[in-house]
This record gives structure tokens, sequence and C-alpha cells, in this order.
């Protein structure tokens, strides 16, 4: 249903030339139909970032990309973050965010990663895993860490998120944990989607672009395949998601980045093969919704 809602309203704003953001300013409208760009997360490709990540993010600038983002793992620019902007510079990547641990954001460390990220040019920080977000008794202590750093990241120039797994749609509090996370957290505060795990968890993803869609400004597109699911495999088109679906309604909140996360692959195919068919088929979906 989600999807024939979307289809149509995307037409809509367009030709009322309305948005979801503010009462038609020039930059809004921008905004809203401006096209995506495409990042691909560098967890999957994390043993190659360790053992050669000028040959890992060349590769990736070859495919198009428009950015990476990091997940723990610089390889040997791990103390040398002027050097790794240099070289993304000259790859012309840029950095849609980086995934950091709760340890990262302690007092005892958050001067050292903000002055790591800001010479390196990334602008949004992502807590990737806290299993807080799913405990009955650890979900408000886990809401109210996220604030504190959420406001203490924006008087330094970041953003915050937080990215979820399948565990974040269990019910909670009449809802589930996410919905919990969404509406007791600050605005400003990035919700970054996997639709992979929220499909996966039996939710739309699509429901939850649009339900908190001025939040949705990075998402991840994972292909996952269900077991017992025949005549599929984990590459974006071929996972039997309605990516076309998921594109609209990205659009209709003017998402800005499309992370691929390529964790699974084909038997028999590598895992670079499968992110290269993954961000051609995604290329393809996104040249369909903005021609």
């Amino acid at each position: 249903m989600y999807q024939r809602i979307v289809l149509l309203l995307v037409p809509f704003l367009f030709l009322t030339g309305c948005t979801l953001f503010s009462h038609g300013t020039d930059e809004s409208k921008e905004k809203l139909f401006a096209r995506p760009k495409v990042s691909v997360q560098l967890w999957p490709l994390r043993h190659e970032v360790k053992t050669d990540i000028t040959s890992t993010l060349k590769w990736l600038s070859s495919l198009g990309v428009d950015g990476v983002e990091f997940a723990y793992e610089f390889g040997e620019y791990a103390e040398r973050p002027e050097d790794l902007k240099r070289l993304l510079d000259s790859l012309n990547l840029e950095v849609s965010a980086a995934h950091v641990a709760r340890d990262h954001l302690l007092d005892s460390r958050i001067n050292q990663t903000l002055a790591f990220y800001k010479t390196l040019g990334v602008k949004t920080l992502i807590i990737g895993w806290d299993p807080r977000a799913w405990d009955p008794e650890g979900v408000q202590e886990f809401v109210a860490e996220l604030n504190v750093w959420s406001e203490t990241l924006n008087q330094q120039g970041f953003s915050l998120g937080v990215h979820n797994h399948q565990y974040e749609f269990a019910p909670y509090n009449g809802k589930t944990f996410w919905d919990y996370i969404a509406l007791n957290t600050d605005e400003s505060l990035i919700l970054q989607l996997d639709v992979g795990w929220a499909k996966y968890a039996g939710v739309h993803p699509g429901d939850y672009i649009l339900r908190y869609g001025n939040r949705a400004k990075t998402v991840h597109y994972r292909a996952l395949v269900l077991e017992g699911s025949p005549g599929v495999s984990p590459l974006i088109g071929d996972d039997g998601t309605n990516w076309r679906g998921l594109i609209a309604s990205n659009r209709a909140v003017a998402t800005e980045w499309l992370v691929i996360e390529q964790e699974e692959h084909p038997p028999g195919m590598e895992l670079k093969k499968a992110i290269e068919l993954s961000k051609r088929q995604l290329d393809s979906y996104i040249d369909e919704a903005y021609l």
C-alpha cells in the first residue's frame, strides 16, 4: 500500500511545488528533487580496508560511487586523517558518514574522536550498534545519552545518528523500540534506517522512511534473503524487495545518501562483484526515478 501512496505523492509534490520541509522555498524544492548520492558502507570490506585501504578506495571510485561510509577501520591512515582526506579528495570520494562505537563518545575520548573526524571532513557520526536500543531495562538510558551526545555534536558542527538492526522493531511500549527512540530523541538525531534489517524484522521499511522522513537523511540499502525464499539472491534488484517503491519514499523525504551495505553475496560470487552488481542496479532505479 505505501508504495502506491508514495508514487502518487511524488508527482503531486512536483506539480504543486510544495515540500515536506517548508512553504515552497527554492532551497527546499532543490533538496526534495535532488538526486540522492550513493555511498558504500565499508564494514563488509573491513579486511580489505585494513590491509590495503588505498586500493580499496580506488576500486570504489572506479565504480562511480559518490562516497563511502567508514566503520571503525582506517588501515594505514588510522593516525593520519589529513592524509586520508587528501586521498579521498584525489579520488572524488566524499564521506557520507562514519559509524562509531559508544566508547568513542565518552568524555574520555570524545574530543579525540571529533578532532579525527573533523580533519577527515566527516559531518555525520552514526551509532552503529548498542544492545540497549532493544533492552527494556536499557533503552531509556540509551535515549538519554543520544540526546546529550546529539547536543554536544551539534555544537561542534556534527550531526549524530543511530542505525538499526532487526531487534529495534520488537514490540515496546505499545509500538517498537525504534519508535520509542524516534519519539524520545531530539529531531536533529538522524534515524539511519537499514531497509534490509527492517524487512527482515517484518515491517515495511518504506513506512518508516515516511514516518520519520525529516530524519532519514541517510538510509542503508541492504539486500537480505530470508531462508526458504527460492528464486532470489542478496543483490539489489534480485532479492524481492520493492526498490522502486523505496526510492520513491526516499525521494518524497529528500534523503541525501543511499548507502549500499553488501554483507551477503550469492554463492560463488566474490563480495566485490556483488557490490558492483548492486551498485549498477541501484543506479538504474535512481535513473528511472529522477528522469
